[in-house]
């Protein structure tokens, strides 16, 4: 069970967002694009153009790094202002709930769907048309991020041992 600090706030909000927006931008989303790269060029080698696909590699990385670490940077920065009113009513409707894995599912699910709402939308706007791919990559880069984040933030909580009561100690000797 989930042993809640208090009530809710919208501080406790912006921490799990900021937490999220970080988890995305250095670690989901690049794990994503390799995946998602990774996979395109295995579906290249089996197509038989993978020659093709090796010789592009080498371009193709560093305009991807470029590509990860600013647009998707600045981009999921937008997601994440998108995700506060979002994820405030999400904490506030769970406070009941005491269930960890309720409370990291439901803000997985949450950061999923508004990530694949937001990358159909850049999607429509850039390419003028609708893609299954982009949104579906976005959707689970953002809902590991705030699983991960969310189960960080109900990590329970460590005594440092200069708070701990000398009454707790067993090696007390009684003076």
């Amino acid at each position: 069970m989930v042993r809640m600090r208090g009530s809710w706030t919208f501080a406790e909000t912006c921490r799990l967002v900021v937490s999220s927006y970080l988890w995305m931008a250095a670690v989901t989303t690049p794990a994503t694009g390799v995946a998602w790269y990774g996979i395109t060029l295995l579906g290249a080698v089996r197509a038989g153009n993978g020659a093709d696909a090796f010789a592009v590699l080498g371009n193709a990385v560093v305009l991807w790094v470029a590509i990860v670490v600013v647009v998707a940077g600045l981009v999921t920065m937008g997601g994440a202002v998108v995700a506060l009113p979002f994820t405030h009513v999400a904490g506030l409707a769970l406070q009941q709930s005491g269930s960890r894995a309720v409370h990291v599912t439901t803000h997985a699910l949450l950061a999923g769907v508004l990530g694949a709402l937001t990358a159909t939308v850049i999607a429509l706007v850039w390419a003028g048309a609708p893609t299954i791919d982009f949104p579906i990559a976005v959707s689970v880069a953002a809902g590991a991020a705030a699983a991960i984040a969310r189960a960080r933030q109900l990590r329970p909580e460590r005594v440092p041992d200069q708070e701990r009561s000398r009454a707790d100690d067993p090696h007390r000797t009684g003076d």
